[in-house]
């Protein structure tokens, strides 16, 4: 069933709306994806607070068309969704997840981010930084190595002199 003129309108408006608002889009393409895959991992991202939209390239494109991102956007083939959230580094570390789990029939083919377009190689790096609570759980195991080690060398010279 077409769309009317005026639903396209609105879809665009929308897709710009949910642009502005991303810290993030991610650009993915699926095949043979059943519904209730679909629906179990739209629930899934909704728990990680991303957002999950199947949409037309045309209508995509219409909404990328003169907007604030620089560089060129990615080429987008085949059966496209966008994947985008507040937080900067989740739809693409999602998105990423759900193409492992059901086997390369969702794969990330670009995105957004950091208001310009960004490849499919630099869209997948950045699925792997882990999530803020594993890096700051490094970050303090990094700074508690040296001291722990001083305090050993610091007790087995304890034990020398005793």
């Amino acid at each position: 069933m077409a769309l009317s003129k005026d639903k396209k309108k609105a879809i665009v408006e929308e897709l710009k709306a949910d642009f502005k608002g991303a810290a993030s889009v991610v650009f993915a393409a699926f095949q043979g994806v059943t519904a209730g895959e679909t629906t179990s991992f739209r629930r899934a991202l909704k728990e990680k607070g991303v957002k999950y939209k199947v949409v037309k390239k045309s209508l995509l494109s219409l909404a990328l068309a003169g907007g604030p991102f620089s560089g060129e956007a990615p080429v987008l083939a085949g059966q496209i969704s966008i994947a985008f959230g507040n937080d900067p580094l989740a739809p693409a570390r999602e998105v990423f997840l759900v193409g492992r789990k059901l086997e390369g029939r969702v794969s990330i083919l670009g995105g957004i981010f950091e208001g310009r377009f960004v490849g499919k190689k630099e869209m997948e790096e950045i699925a792997l930084i882990p999530p803020k609570e594993i890096l700051l759980g490094q970050f303090v195991h990094i700074i508690h190595s040296p001291i722990r080690r001083l305090a050993a060398v610091l007790s087995e010279v304890v034990k020398i002199k005793s």
